[in-house]
């Protein structure tokens, strides 16, 4: 479990501090994902087959879709962590970059990198700051950590079934959907349609999927003041207990708890 001590949502993404205790379960999202840790244990977290570090001096690296979890035995006691999901145009166009990606899990952490963290964890606590200012310094902290490990990662997705079954799955995030119908829809077979997703996406489709409710949760918690149990019902969740679970299992806490936080924002 986490206690979330600051969030804020905007152009650049979103931004939460928070103190963790427990790991986090598998998962991927669209954003380009940053990790800096303020305090506490180090932490470790799994990216693909490959454990890197979160300390004082180095700060995770992770590109949109991969797959990541915390390992299961951490440090002694809780991590302050400053956790960035910076939306993959906002953060390519402020780097001057056609598609942001790193060729490391890990980058250096500067003193002066870790004085900008602390800041905008100030600002995420309670500090008035105003949202132009806050994004200029998620902008220069996302620019100081990313430039050695900078790539180009302009793939784009040549088999146009895939283009064409992502826009569908995009258009409607709900936990439950047939992956026969997608694949027929885009005339493949469904184990057919799972090996050239996985390929093309980097992730299975159901993690996809995964990715883009957690998402859109975010976003209806944010823009919305809808109930938490009608939210639930509109992604495909059974009660609001199964939707709880399978927020906190992939960002370490209650969506009740990001909700009251965004609210007191």
């Amino acid at each position: 479990m986490a206690e979330v001590l600051g969030a804020r949502t905007g152009a650049f993404g979103r931004a939460t501090y928070f103190e963790i205790t427990e790991p986090v379960a598998e998962h991927a999202h669209p954003h380009v994902h940053m990790l800096f840790k303020l305090g506490g244990g180090d932490r470790r977290v799994l990216v693909e087959g490959t454990t890197a570090d979160v300390t004082d001096t180095q700060c995770m690296l992770i590109n949109p879709w991969q797959k990541h979890a915390d390992v299961g035995e951490q440090p002694a006691g809780p991590t302050l962590m400053l956790v960035l999901y910076l939306d993959a145009e906002w953060i390519a166009a402020r780097l001057g970059v056609y598609a942001v990606g790193f060729d490391a899990l890990a980058g250096a952490v500067t003193p002066a990198m870790l004085e900008r963290a602390r800041r905008i964890a100030a600002a995420l606590s309670g500090e008035s700051v105003d949202d132009e200012t806050f994004e200029e310094m998620i902008g220069a902290l996302a620019a100081d950590a990313a430039p050695d490990h900078l790539v180009d990662r302009r793939t784009g997705l040549a088999d146009y079934r895939i283009r064409h079954a992502l826009r569908k799955l995009r258009e409607h995030p709900h936990l439950h959907i047939d992956y026969r119908d997608v694949a027929r829809d885009v005339g493949l077979s469904r184990s057919r349609f799972y090996e050239q997703f996985r390929s093309s996406v980097g992730v299975a489709p159901n993690m996809f999927v995964d990715g883009l409710v957690l998402e859109q949760a975010y976003s209806l918690m944010s823009d919305s003041d809808r109930p938490l149990d009608e939210i639930a019902s509109r992604l495909g969740f059974s009660a609001q207990s199964s939707f709880t679970r399978f927020f906190r299992d992939r960002v370490g806490f209650p969506p009740s708890t990001l909700r009251r936080q965004i609210e007191r924002n």
